[in-house]
């Protein structure tokens, strides 16, 4: 058979979808591993994400560790905080966030470099990087109820 450019084009969008979507969950397809290079496309692999998080009445803290320096964008509406990433990750205890921090976190949505954040209640939130370390400090001035919490791993 031979390959015309409308039937590598067709390929490549058809492969390019894909490996989108085998992104968008942190998780990449095998097969889509194997045929994204036949199509030029450069799967990249996702960096592995620490989470570690605690909180007290009137303050909690997450604090995601990266095995590079990551570079990040962030954005703050209301009680929603939106943080890109310069790079694909996994950080699959950002998922317990939501249920162990219930009184702070109301959902946690991340897919391939994005963590989508909207809290409990009005807090402040400040994004700081440290080398590796990029830490969410939120705090109130009202007391939060609830017990301490330590999250690690």
């Amino acid at each position: 058979m031979a390959w015309s450019s409308k039937n590598l084009t067709g390929i490549a969008f058809a492969c390019s979808l894909a490996v989108l979507a085998g992104c968008s969950s942190g998780e990449q397809d095998p097969v889509m591993q194997e045929l994204a290079p036949a199509a030029g496309i450069v799967v990249p692999q996702p960096a592995k994400v620490d989470v570690f998080a605690t909180s007290s009445e009137r303050t909690a803290k997450i604090v995601l560790v990266w095995s590079q320096v990551p570079s990040v964008r962030t954005s703050l509406d209301g009680r929603t905080l939106l943080l890109r990433f310069d790079r694909v990750f996994e950080a699959p205890l950002l998922k317990a966030l939501p249920r162990r921090l219930a009184d702070w976190i109301q959902t946690i949505n991340a897919t391939h470099d994005t963590i989508l954040i909207r809290t409990a209640l009005d807090v402040r939130i400040d994004v700081t990087v440290a080398g590796p370390e990029v830490t969410l400090d939120l705090s109130t001035q009202t007391p939060v109820p609830g017990e301490t919490v330590i999250i690690g791993g």
